[in-house]
């Protein structure tokens, strides 16, 4: 009979800790679909930055590379 309250109890701590992370999971998958969020939208702001600049100068062949400059498009726009 103790073996079976010993099995039971192993399996609710087992599933206690199931569902702790499962919640821990949820938490993080919620961060990181905020985080993809946020970054959408900076992308989308620096691409209509970018076009609005190339159309402005009237570039046929784009702008050079800014990552290493000082600033993004959006803000030399």
């Amino acid at each position: 009979m103790s073996i079976e309250i010993l099995l039971v109890s192993l399996l609710l701590l087992v599933l206690v800790l199931v569902i702790h992370l499962l919640r821990r999971l949820e938490r993080v998958h919620d961060k990181l679909d905020n985080k993809i969020e946020e970054e959408r939208i900076n992308l989308f702001s620096q691409l209509e930055a970018y076009n609005s600049l190339r159309d402005r100068l009237d570039l046929r062949r784009g702008l050079p590379y800014t990552k290493s400059w000082s600033a993004a498009p959006d803000f030399y726009s």
